[in-house]
């Protein structure tokens, strides 16, 4: 880890040639082949075009570098702005009251969570939120059904965080996409363990769907949710 990637980590870094230079810094790796060996890619390519300046940073490469180095956040590498690692623990924390000195993350909102299936990664837009009141978020999107209400409402801003399969709590509430379908529903285990049970709060109108583990292509945690007052 270098410190001064660390020293610096408060910049609002603009450019994803800035960014991924960061990551490169931060981690310690030697080159962006050696990064995009440790990221799981097959090839450095797309780091290079992107230092190019011709790619940006997808979704996916986004979570990758996240899952390599959860301490850097995936807004600041889809945006470029806010701060790339967490506020230190040994900071002054002024969520009492929502003072204005709050930390705050840049969460992407995604209106539409098709890209996860189609590539097409554009955020609509950033929500400044404060970091102590769901630390773990990663991007958020909007509640569109009623099929989990009173739990969460049409119109509500849901905070996700992306996990493994294997790490579900079963009874939680997780936003599932496949290729057939994107939504949030209570997950339980199956009787057969290769499939999982999606529940509704409402199952007179959203039936339960029983899926194959091996179905799912991005599955995260509903960890948060919220309503804006002038939405």
């Amino acid at each position: 880890m270098n410190d001064n990637a660390i020293a610096d980590h408060r910049k609002c870094v603009q450019s994803c040639r800035e960014r991924l230079q960061f990551v490169l810094d931060y981690s310690g790796i030697p080159s962006y082949n050696a990064l995009a060996k440790r990221l799981g890619l097959k090839r450095a390519e797309n780091l290079y075009q992107i230092l190019k300046g011709n790619n940006g940073i997808s979704g996916d490469l986004a979570f990758r570098i996240n899952s390599a180095f959860p301490d850097i956040g995936i807004g600041w590498l889809k945006s470029g702005c806010g701060s790339p690692l967490p506020p230190s623990l040994s900071e002054p924390n002024m969520c009492m009251g929502l003072s204005m000195r709050t930390e705050r993350n840049e969460i992407p909102l995604y209106t539409d969570l098709r890209f996860l299936a189609d590539g097409d990664d554009e955020p609509d837009r950033i929500l400044p939120f404060p970091v102590c009141l769901c630390p773990e978020a990663e991007l958020a999107t909007l509640c569109r059904t009623d099929a989990l209400a009173p739990r969460i409402l049409p119109g509500a801003y849901i905070l996700l965080h992306r996990v493994a399969s294997d790490d579900i709590l079963y009874g939680g509430i997780y936003f599932v996409s496949t290729r057939s379908y994107q939504l949030c529903r209570i997950v339980r285990q199956d009787e057969a363990t290769d499939r999982l049970r999606l529940l509704s709060t409402n199952p007179e109108e959203y039936g339960e769907l029983v899926i194959a583990r091996t179905d799912i292509l991005s599955l995260f945690h509903v960890c948060g949710t919220f309503h804006r007052m002038n939405d």
